[in-house]
This record gives structure tokens, sequence and C-alpha cells, in this order.
């Protein structure tokens, strides 16, 4: 018996070595698979036919190289592992050309029987046992050399290992035996499908090393959600509303919104609205005649599918009702089911006398938003104990950036508009979805596995916010992009947060019999409703890793009366956080130049008592008013 082994070690430094901070996390061969993508831009020998793109690349003095072989995008690494041979594996024709080169860095580990293979190949008779010639003269009994007996190769096998990262290659192999088209001037070389690639000494053209790169598997592979016809229809009208929304609210400072909060929340309360109360509220939200039933099932499909969307994102929909047995309110079963069904929504009956029901709710809302909206009642004065139930949704994202930005070259910039600098975010390496116009530019800013997205809209030298939003609505807000693009992005870290009471603001929308004494509420509870007050807060925090927002939407319910492109976000701008796959909107906010900007506002009352006023218990009121319902001088008077 004999152990034959033959070793090769190669380590070899690019002539052109990658930039490490050019490297990205990115999809591969359609994004079956993932890759750590180094770019550069370069002089290489290129070569491409019908077959394939080929791009040498030099070690050391040049004496080797290593050529990579990418199909074309209609052939396969099968076609062409099939059409290279001994002759012609090296001899396409050349060209020294400016080369845009994206590769992954690859570390691999091989170990393969070669048996069947070589004796496929033709070297059958060497492994048989019996019938074979063997090696007659490689092996004998004792110091005999005539007697020598026929031996054959009973194992062969080989270990091979490949380190390729940004400064060159390492590689090693074993093999053990035991006797028993045209060139254009700039081209653009992505090896970011599966690919061919050849280590050989040039002069010779010995090939050293062979082997093919298929990329990584998915740690965070990501799926769409599946809408209905119907269903894209709702999410192009709520989508209109979200604009509409936020026109009438956006104000003159910075400030971030939620419309789909909005739409959760009044969604949860149009199950006890009927007649025009119900079909005022569906027109607002962009559902029109779509009814209460479809507009259920596309809130069910987004709170239950858009957290399984990306695992290193969190995308969290919450709701739930309070009902105050204070007033002796009870909501109908009915109503009770759909909200447990659709929004896993479970009303909860308190006494809103107890002096903590307030404090209970900014616990919820705090908890729901991971403590991004600690309070909905910054005091016991805020809070209507008179109100019949609060209805509330919680929304909340947190996303780390699919390309992050570098702490490093965050600097203060100027902002037009702002008589302050803001903290400028800087990335020149990456690409992204990218559009422009006369009116604005656009690009996609994407999270984790690219479920979710952040647009930004910068409106062009001498255009404003209101030009843009003007020419946007629910169909026409997401620009198609056909290919990605290398854009020097500035983009400023911020925080912003907002409060607005958004009573008149729906009103003014179109649903202001909900708010009036002819509101219809008839599958709702026990008495006659109407929507005593509504408000959202909102925030948002937005820095190098990535953007974490949150929003709580309350509804008051009383009874009674009631290519290498340039993208400088250094002046106003508009944003949207929405879903990749259905492009429902999420979050929409603009960021005018202070960096922690927010805008709270309160709608006026008077809360000042006149004379004699008690409530609905009969207590007498001294002092200022809460809001609710009052018997003053003998006359009910509401309190918003």
């Amino acid at each position: 018996m004999s152990l034959l082994l033959n070793a090769i070690c190669f380590k070899g430094a690019w002539v052109n070595p990658f930039d490490e901070e050019g490297t990205r996390y990115s999809y591969f061969d359609g994004k079956k698979r993932t890759a750590m993508m180094m770019a550069q831009t370069n002089a290489f020998r290129y070569a491409v036919n019908q077959l394939y793109q080929s791009i040498i690349l030099p070690y050391g003095n040049g004496s080797y190289q290593m050529t990579v072989f990418l199909p074309c995008w209609d052939k396969t690494l099968d076609d062409v592992v099939d059409a290279l041979n001994g002759e012609n594996w090296n001899a396409a024709d050349y060209q020294d050309s400016e080369v845009v080169l994206r590769m992954p860095r690859i570390e691999t580990d091989t170990e393969q029987d070669l048996v069947d293979v070589m004796a496929s190949l033709g070297m059958e008779n060497a492994f048989t046992k019996y019938g074979g010639h063997g090696f007659l003269d490689f092996c004998y009994d004792g110091g005999d050399e005539a007697n020598s007996h026929p031996c054959r190769i009973s194992m062969m096998r080989q270990k091979a290992h490949l380190k390729l990262d940004e400064k060159g290659t390492e590689a090693a192999a074993t093999v053990v035996e035991l006797a028993e088209a045209g060139m254009p001037q700039y081209a653009e070389f992505v090896a970011d499908r599966p690919f061919l690639y050849v280590i050989s000494e040039r002069s010779t053209g010995s090939i050293f090393f062979i082997g093919q790169y298929m990329g990584e598997p998915l740690e965070n592979p990501r799926h769409d959600i599946t809408l209905t016809e119907e269903e894209k229809q709702l999410v192009e009208g709520n989508n209109s509303f979200a604009f509409n929304f936020f026109r009438k609210t956006r104000g003159e400072e910075s400030s971030i919104l939620s419309p789909l909060s909005v739409t959760y929340a009044l969604g949860m309360l149009n199950n006890g609205a009927a007649g025009q109360t119900q079909q005022e509220i569906c027109d607002v939200l962009g559902f029109g005649q779509a009814g209460a039933d479809a507009i259920n099932q596309f809130c069910r499909k987004m709170l239950t599918e858009a957290p399984t969307l990306d695992k290193t994102t969190a995308a969290e929909i919450a709701n739930t009702i309070y009902v105050n047995s204070g007033l002796g309110c009870e909501l109908q079963q009915g109503f009770v089911d759909k909200a447990n069904e659709y929004y896993d929504a479970q009303p909860e009956t308190r006494n809103f006398y107890d002096g903590v029901t307030w404090e209970v709710i900014n616990q919820w809302a705090n908890e729901h938003t991971h403590g991004m909206v600690p309070t909905v009642f910054p005091s016991a004065d805020a809070f209507n104990p008179n109100a019949a139930s609060y209805l509330l949704n919680a929304l909340y994202f947190k996303g780390a950036w699919t390309h992050k930005f570098s702490v490093e070259n965050t600097h203060d910039e100027p902002f037009q508009g702002s008589t302050n600098p803001v903290p400028m975010m800087s990335n020149r390496w990456d690409e992204f979805a990218y559009t422009e116009n006369d009116l604005y530019q656009a690009i996609r800013l994407p999270y984790g596995n690219k479920a979710f997205l952040m647009t930004v809209f910068l409106p062009r030298e001498g255009k404003s916010i209101d030009d843009v939003l003007a020419s946007m609505d629910g169909h026409n807000w997401q620009f198609q992009s056909s290919r990605l693009y290398k854009v020097d992005l500035k983009l400023p870290r911020f925080k912003t947060e907002t409060g607005l009471p958004l009573t008149q603001v729906m009103k003014e929308l179109g649903m202001p019999t909900a708010f009036s004494a002819a509101a219809e509420f008839p599958y709702l509870g026990n008495s006659t409703f109407h929507i005593g007050g509504m408000l959202q807060k909102a925030a948002i925090n937005l820095d190098e890793e990535g953007t974490e927002a949150a929003a709580v939407t309350l509804i008051d319910v009383a009874t009674g009366m009631p290519q290498v492109v340039t993208f400088h976000a250094n002046r106003p701008f508009f944003y949207t956080i929405s879903e990749r796959s259905t492009g429902c909107i999420f979050f929409i906010g603009q960021f005018l130049g202070d960096a922690t900007a927010g805008i709270s506002r309160t709608e006026a009352t008077n809360k000042t008592a006149p004379n004699v006023v008690f409530d609905l218990q009969g207590r007498r009121i001294n002092g200022q008013w809460k809001k609710g319902l009052y018997i003053v001088d003998g006359k009910k008077v509401v309190v918003n």
C-alpha cells in the first residue's frame, strides 16, 4: 500500500486592490442568495461575447492572474463550462478597458471524492480491482523486484480552500491517492450571479485553480404581501388620503404623521357606523364604496403580515378600546367581535372617574410605541372622564438601513431656510433607486431586506414642498426605476415630534357628520354616540443606523351630542415610510431644518365656569372645566 500526496498553495495580492469601505452586503442571483460585494473602477483586460463577460484580475507583478467568467443574462454557468476547453478558455478577445467592477468577497472550502469523476473522464482502468491492467511496475513483495503485483487506485480525494477579499487571494489544494462580442471603452462587470473563475500562470496559461461561486444562503429572506385587485385599489385610495391628510396638517415646522394609524382607528370605529356617517368615513379614508368588511380584511392582512416581512425590522400595529362604565356605557357584541377579529382589540371596561384611567391609557401608548410616544394625555386635565369610550391605534416602526451611513462622515452643514446648521450624513458608495424631473429629485432608501423603504422627495431649487405635494396622489407618488444609481447622498440626521388635534382636520376632509348630533353609530353601543375629539401624536428619530418612528391615534367617542447623481437634502423636503410590495404608506413627514423640531397644537376652548355648573352625575363643578358634557344654568353644554 502507498499514499501519494500533492499540495499546491497560492497567495497573491491584487495589482488593483479593492477599498474595504466600498464593500456592501447585497443580493445575489436575482435575490435568491446574498454576497458581500466589493467594488472598484479601474483599467482591466476585459472581453465580452454572446456567451459570457470575462475579466482578468492580475496579482503582484502580473505573472499570475484570476480570470472570471460571468454568463450573459440569458445564459447559465453550465452553458459557459460546457463551451470551454484547454484551448479556448483563454482565447477571448481581451482588450484594455475602464471597468466598473463589482464582485463578491469569497471564502469557500471544497472536499470531493474524485474516483467516480476521474473514471468518468476516461481512466476507469486505474480504479478497477479485477480484470484491469493496474500498475504492474508500481509495487512488489519483499526484495524481489521481479515479484511485482498489479496495483490500483482505491481512493482519490481533493480538499481545496479559497479566500478572496479586497487585498487579494489565498488558495490551497491537496490531492491524496491511495494505492489500492464588440468591446466598449467603458464596461460594467457586475458579478451578481453565479460565475466561473480560474487562477492561472500568465505566460503558459497553466491553470492552478478553477472554481465557481454560487452566492451565500439568504439570512433574512423577504416575501411580498399579496393583494387582491380590490385590495390594491384600497391601498391606492388610502395613500391618496395620506397625501390629502398631510397637505391639511403639515404646517410650517418639521412634522411627522401616520395616515395608516388614523385609518386603523377610524376603520375600527366604522364597524359601529351606518348611513352617511359610515360613507363619509369610507370616502375620506379613500375606500369609497368598498364597505366596512373589505376595509376590515385589508387592515387584518397588514396587521398580521407586515411584522413578518423582515426579521431585522420592527413593524408593529396595535389597537385597543376603553369603555366608560362610569357612564353605564356598553358596546354591542357584534362591534366587539369585529374589533377583536380584525384588529386584535379587546375592549376594557373602566370607570373613567377613578382618577387613574388617563395614566393607564398613557402606559398603553408608551408600551406599544416602545417609549417613542410616552403620553397621549400630558396631565389629568387633558383627559375627559365624560367620554363614553376611547379607541386607540399605535403604530411602531424600527428599521436599520440596508446601506448604513458612517458616523465619521457626518458633519454640520448649512440647510436652506434654517439659521442653524444641521448634522448632515453622507454616503457616496452605494447604489439606490433614484429619479428626477423638473419638479423634484427622489430617492429610495431601503431598510433591512428591503421590505420597507423611505422615499425622500427633494424639491428642485426654486420649487417648494407645496409644489411637489400638489402633483402627488395615491397612484403616482411611487416612481419606477429600471436600474440603480450610484448617488452622492447627503441627508440630515434629525428627530421630530408632532402632536395634532384632528377634529377640525377630519371635518374639513369630508366627514363632519361623525362629529355632529346627526352622527349614526347604531351598531356601536347602548346609546347614541358621536366623535367628541380626535388627536394623533407621532415621533421619528433618523440617524446613521436607521429609523425609528411611532404614532398613536386616539378617538374620543362621546355620548349624546357631540448614474452618478447628486442628492443633497440641504433644503426642505418631505418623506414617506412605506411597505414595498403593497406601497402602503405607514408614515409621511417633512423636514424643514431644525434637527429637533416638532409641533404641538391645541384647540382653543373656553373651560372657565361661568355660573352654576354640574356634570352628568349631578356633581357641582368649580374652576376649570375638563372636556365633556355639562349642565350649565339648566342647559347642556359640550366642552371640546
